[in-house]
């Protein structure tokens, strides 16, 4: 037989059998395609289990330091860095603990400002914490009058979750922790979401959320694009691995532990859709995070923003090494975008303010006698004039609305007082008394507790439909007397009852 006759793949008969060269050829290459298959899956795996897992791979705690992050922090900006996040540990915080809508449990750390002007709530990064990331930055945000919550992302340190999302699954639980903070602070100051690395990749991912007004923006300090962006950063620039062998185990692999949908987001989306301004920070010396990936997502950015490079800085140490920049940076974003909303107001006034407008405030005075008190006023700046010869004197008109709770002005002669009686007489006509007219208690608020009176293991459904309002408007009303101690569920089922503290009231 002419062995050339015979296919390739076909055996030869026994006395001419030998390597062929072409199969040979061929089943070499099958082989190191294999080989090199095998190698980017185990890679791909393990890098996969390095970024999401709770717990840190055997053979991750093997590498170098500083292989991943492609650099060594300096130990100058190290010791800083240990020392004011052990200090920042140790200081008091209120631990707050809630639930995500996947049932994962979330866990925080409240420090209240002594005069707040703001509210932060702050995630930190990639495998660390809260103390570590805002160790030395906590201290320019005390100075600034904010109250920061400290949130600890899930699958990390105390929050639940078996698996972290790199900002995918967490960007979700920042509107968790908004109505939270929106909850337990009534009134309008300012919020802001701040984070760095991948604290500020889940911030940016979240700013297309629709978020309560006084979200008023967003400060990310050194956030990458994606997932699957900064995976191929570190495998080809920081672990010198090519990347093109990895990407389709990296797309695998990411859809089955993200999802689909997680898979694919991406900051620049986000970016796109944005509704909030941006204040974007990047040290131009980041090995981990290129700077390049924040010029990326600011020029994805429709809402208003700023940007700051710091030369010379590595990953998350813009602060460190030009911190009067950085400050006076923030301090500007700040009074750029807060200071056209009050500090603070009363808690009843609030309740209006975040959008209550059932609720009945403000007692007008009569046409009337609205008229008489303008013309004793005017007697009354014409007698003053006379006494002080040339020198002017301005006296206050009195005012035309008075707040519940709020105590009526000293009587002066000359002066006519409103009557106030008139908005009490008006609900007893309407046949709501009692609660409503109480000094420092809204109308919602004096018929909850009435309800509550009467029936203690009320939901908000059933409250809801007696008063004739809306389950949210309820809530409202329950987190208000809640935060003033009037109010507290025994049991923790939605069937708990209500213990009312009369004293408060």
């Amino acid at each position: 037989m002419n062995r050339f006759t015979v296919p390739f793949w076909q055996d030869e008969p026994e006395e001419k059998k030998g390597a062929h060269p072409v199969a040979s050829s061929l089943a070499a290459a099958a082989a190191l395609a294999a080989m090199g298959a095998a190698a980017a899956y185990f890679t791909t795996k393990l890098l996969m289990g390095i970024s999401l897992d709770r717990k840190v791979p055997p053979l991750a705690k093997k590498m170098p330091k500083g292989m991943i992050a492609g650099s060594v922090v300096k130990e100058e900006y190290r010791a800083r860095s240990d020392a004011d996040a052990a200090e920042l540990a140790a200081r008091p915080t209120e631990t707050v603990t809630l639930t995500a809508p996947d049932g994962v449990e979330l866990v925080g750390h409240l420090l209240q400002a002594d005069k707040p002007r703001r509210i932060l709530l702050a995630m930190h990064g990639w495998r660390s914490t809260w103390s570590h990331d805002f160790a030395s930055v906590a201290k320019f945000w005390e100075k600034e009058g904010c109250t920061v919550l400290f949130a600890e992302q899930r699958g990390q340190n105390d929050s639940g979750g078996a698996s972290m999302g790199m900002g995918t699954l967490e960007r979700r639980d920042v509107s968790v922790w908004v109505d939270y903070l929106v909850s337990r602070f009534p009134g309008r100051l300012p919020i802001y979401l701040t984070g760095v690395s991948m604290g500020a990749t889940t911030v940016l991912m979240s700013a297309a959320e629709t978020f309560p007004s006084r979200v008023k923006g967003i400060i990310a300090d050194c956030g990458f694009t994606s997932p699957k962006a900064i995976w191929k950063h570190i495998v080809a620039h920081n672990l010198h691995l090519p990347y093109g062998l990895n990407k389709p185990f990296v797309d695998l692999i990411s859809e089955q532990r993200l999802g689909q949908g997680n898979a694919q987001a991406t900051t620049l989306t986000a970016m796109r859709g944005a509704k909030v301004p941006v204040c974007f920070i990047h040290g131009s010396a980041d090995t981990f995070v290129p700077v390049e990936m924040t010029y990326e997502n600011y020029a994805a950015c429709a809402a208003p923003k700023e940007l700051l490079i710091v030369p010379g800085a590595g990953h998350g140490l813009s602060y460190y090494v030009e911190q009067e920049k950085y400050e006076d940076f923030v301090r500007s974003f700040f009074a750029k975008y807060d200071k056209a909303a009050p500090t603070a107001v009363p808690s009843a006034i609030a309740a209006v303010l975040d959008g209550r407008e059932d609720v009945d405030l403000v007692r007008t005075v009569p046409a009337q006698k609205a008229e008489k008190t303008d013309s004793s006023e005017k007697a009354v700046q014409s007698e003053s004039a006379e006494k002080s010869g040339s020198e002017k004197t301005s006296v206050k008109a009195p005012e035309k609305a008075a707040v519940r709770g709020r105590e009526e002005p000293e009587k002066k002669p000359g002066k006519i007082q409103p009557a106030a009686k008139s908005a009490p007489k008006k609900e007893a006509a309407r046949g709501e008394a009692g609660p409503a007219a109480v000094p420092g208690l809204t109308k919602n608020e004096g018929k909850v507790l009435s309800l509550l009176r009467e029936k203690p293991e009320s939901t908000r459904e059933e409250m809801a439909e007696q008063i004739g309002k809306t389950v949210k408007t309820v809530q409202r009303t329950l987190d208000s007397l809640k935060e003033r101690g009037i109010i507290e569920r025994e049991g923790t089922n939605r069937r708990g009852s209500w213990k009312i503290d009369e004293s408060k009231i």
